[in-house]
């Protein structure tokens, strides 16, 4: 597959083509030939400098941000964004990066093997193909990690068994007292507590017969890579959220009578479809952190929140789009918008209760609402999250006909600071009785 990144840096625009296409062998490899036309042509068009080749199949264009350069980077993006869409396993296409070419080879990205064909199977896989593979999962699981990317982030300790120990300081009391001169007054002591979690191995995995690998039009390591790293991102994700939501701060949404009077509730069981998520009950859980001197997450404090909740508080007249930020490229995961210092970030994985403890035939929504150093959480990077290909003919094969793909991820969170987050649950007029647990 060729990789193409676009990225702004600073004044300069930059544009990198990295990888082969592997839609046919060296010499007719049209989706190689047509990458290689565009990203040429922009190369020779471009004023000031221009394109550098680092090798095979890697092509850098560089150029001085400018009316008439934007223009040309612009026509030459569309086209390779149309090529991203009508060869998906061929071309990948990310606005981001940089390389480039002195020799005008128009199968530059075209592979030298002649033996590869429009698929790819597990038996053709080289290094570098092994290695965006593997970054490709990551890539595609992390936008799934709606609840993972709040905590604290731990590595995963080498060698240390199944237990990791996450660490939190208590705050020290107020220094009242005035000094004495020439006195040196006594230290205070500082407050370590250690919260231990058990870590657990998770995983899946998807069988890639040779028949399969013979006759399927798409890339099927391409194509198994992305729908596993989809379930591997929302299972990832679940484990953090079911953690999260056994918090002990909760705040339960009131029902609305006639005229609007309010009833308070006290549990789960008693809410109604009346029970909506509302502002009120947000600027509520906001006075409960700020109560316990609970850090923002950045400037804000963060509230995760369903799809069918967000629905009733982007309603409020102070609602902010997040494309309408100051500063739109620097929002959070699954971000929608804020209201006063709440940034939200909506899930269609927030979680949902419906059946026992709820109110009959009602589903009850979550919406955690965070601040800093709430929890903890164990990351992916670094052996976190495994991608794993088995080749044809591995193991108990004669035959060669059986090659796999799939996942394997160590994973745990743990509470950190219990009075750092806050738990909301309401139900939905418009959904609580069509919507199902998650």
């Amino acid at each position: 597959m060729i990789n193409i990144i676009y990225n702004e840096a600073g004044q300069d625009m930059v544009l990198r083509a990295e990888g082969h296409a592997e839609y046919a062998p060296k010499g007719q490899d049209i989706v190689c030939a047509a990458v290689s036309a565009l990203m040429l042509s922009l190369a020779c068009s471009v004023d000031g400098e221009s394109a550098v080749q680092d090798g095979e199949g890697v092509l850098t264009v560089k150029a001085v941000q400018s009316c008439d350069n934007s223009a040309k980077f612009e026509l030459v993006t569309d086209g390779l964004m149309l090529l991203a869409q009508q060869y998906p396993a061929n071309v990948r296409y990310v606005n981001m990066h940089a390389t480039g070419t002195d020799e005008l080879d128009l199968q530059m990205f075209a592979d030298a093997s002649a033996q590869l064909q429009n698929t790819t199977g597990a038996a053709g896989m080289t290094a570098e193909m092994k290695t965006y593979y593997e970054k490709t999962l990551l890539d595609l699981a992390e936008p799934a990690l709606v609840h993972d990317q709040f905590g604290d982030s731990y590595p995963i300790p080498a060698n240390n068994g199944k237990t990791i120990e996450f660490r939190k300081y208590d705050a020290l009391p107020k220094a009242t007292t005035p000094l004495t001169e020439g006195v040196t007054p006594a230290g205070q002591a500082l407050n370590v507590t250690t919260v231990t979690a058990e870590v657990h191995q998770y995983g899946g995995w998807v069988p890639l017969t040779d028949m399969l690998d013979l006759t399927a039009i798409d890339n099927n390591i391409v194509q198994a890579t992305n729908v596993l790293a989809s379930q591997g991102g929302r299972t990832m994700d679940t484990i953090v959220r079911d953690i999260l939501n056994g918090g002990t701060n909760v705040i339960y949404a009131p029902k609305i009578g006639t005229g609007g009077a309010e009833t308070a509730v006290t549990s789960r069981a008693d809410l109604d479809a009346t029970a909506q998520l509302t502002v009120d009950l947000i600027d509520q859980a906001v006075a409960l952190l700020q109560t316990q001197n609970a850090d923002t997450i950045g400037d804000s404090f963060v509230a995760i929140v369903h799809p069918h909740t967000s629905y009733d508080i982007r309603k409020d007249p102070n609602w902010i789009e997040a494309h309408k930020y100051a500063a739109p490229e620097e929002i959070f995961n699954g971000e929608i918008g804020k209201i006063n210092n709440v940034r939200f970030v909506v899930s269609s994985e927030a979680k949902v209760w419906k059946g026992d403890g709820c109110p009959a035939g009602l589903a009850v929504y979550s919406t955690l609402v965070l601040g800093a150093h709430a929890y903890a959480t164990t990351e992916l990077e670094g052996g976190g999250m495994q991608h794993i290909v088995k080749q044809l003919g591995y193991g108990d094969d004669p035959l060669n006909q059986r090659a796999s793909v799939g996942w394997k991820a160590t994973k745990t969170a743990e509470r950190l600071s219990e009075q750092y987050m806050v738990r909301i649950e309401s139900c939905s007029a418009r959904y609580s009785a069509k919507a199902l647990a998650n």
